[in-house]
């Protein structure tokens, strides 16, 4: 231990390497995950601008979707921050 350090050698290397795990890449289905709350959107989108459904529920579909609209900066961002801080090696 006490002697100097050498680097290691291109053989030494890839048997490190090749003992370390797999690292997990990013998670497929991402789309099928995300397939409810579209589905949820178009619907309120369509509410909002049909004329056969009563004024109340016309309301509530345009609140859902123009909060939709305004929260997708912040989930933009938030998965932004996880992806660059919480993935970082």
């Amino acid at each position: 231990m006490a002697g100097p350090d050498r680097p290691l050698t291109a053989a030494q290397t890839g048997e490190i390497l090749a003992s370390l795990p797999a690292r997990p890449g990013p998670a497929n289905g991402v789309l099928w995950a995300l397939l409810p709350a579209a589905a949820c959107l178009a619907l309120a989108i369509t509410a909002a601008f049909w004329g056969a459904v009563p004024a109340q529920v016309r309301g509530f579909a345009i609140v859902v979707a123009a909060g939709n609209l305004a929260l997708s900066p912040v989930a933009a961002l938030a998965l932004v921050w996880r992806r660059r801080f919480q993935n970082a090696i």
